[in-house]
């Protein structure tokens, strides 16, 4: 069951494409989900993921939809993201469809990406819905923002996602300005430490750990994950981190 949205709480905004295709994007004033979700009557897993990247929690409906929310979370050339963050309506000769996509991505370089999350993807299994994705994606490009569909496989790829689930798990670490002090103190003098150099700052890896999670979920720093969370991994800081001298 869904709750429903008092129109009196929406916002349509018109947008014509090229080649006829009109849209019209739909979404809150208070910019929450288009389409909130109660968990009621459910056959699969639904929930709210506390994000502290975002200051707020976000509705997920699927164990895929976590996982992408979790990436997110963690990767630091996301700056913010929503959940079901509009719908559109389109209109292409004469028929009409409607789209709500699964989550919204705002990048460092302020550039809107808008993500479809699929457990797998196979155009050809649904032409009708297929054409709508490519009808959507006409919309978004006319507004200069990218649009892709990520499918399971592509967020469950080893080392990669046990270092993503781990660091999310530590977000809510507390950082204060001693942290910061460390930090400037190890980059002093080099762009680069490990992970272990910065873990060895503290007086036990579990607290090294913890906090450096958190600082990578708050855009201080920027962990290389090719290898996992591993000792060797390459730490940076993120431009324009209060850690930068």
């Amino acid at each position: 069951m869904q709750l429903r949205v008092n129109d009196a709480d929406l916002i349509r905004r018109p947008i014509h494409c090229n080649g006829g295709l009109i849209a019209t994007l739909v979404e809150r004033i208070d910019r929450r989900p288009i389409r909130p979700v109660a968990t009621g009557r459910r056959n699969r897993p639904v929930g709210m993921y506390p994000s502290v990247k975002c200051g707020r929690a976000e509705p997920w409906e699927s164990r895929v939809e976590l996982h992408a929310l979790h990436h997110a979370e963690v990767n630091t050339e996301i700056v913010g993201y929503r959940t079901q963050p509009h719908s559109l309506e389109m209109s292409d000769c004469g028929e009409i469809s409607r789209y709500t996509p699964d989550l919204e991505l705002v990048l460092a370089t302020d550039a809107i990406e808008i993500v479809e999350i699929k457990s797998a993807y196979d155009p050809s299994a649904d032409a009708r819905y297929a054409h709508k994705l490519d009808l959507a994606c006409e919309v978004y490009r006319s507004q200069g923002w990218a649009f892709r569909v990520v499918e399971a496989n592509q967020l469950l790829q080893e080392p990669r996602f046990k270092a993503v689930q781990e660091i999310q798990s530590y977000r809510r670490a507390s950082l204060t300005p001693a942290d910061t002090s460390i930090l400037s103190r190890l980059f002093r003098a080099t762009d680069q430490v490990s992970f272990q150099e910065l873990t060895s700052a503290y007086p036990t890896h579990l607290l090294g750990k913890a906090k450096a999670c958190a600082m990578m979920v708050r855009r201080m720093i920027k962990i290389d994950l090719s290898n996992g969370l591993c000792a060797s991994a390459a730490v940076t800081l993120v431009s324009g981190s209060c850690a930068h001298g």
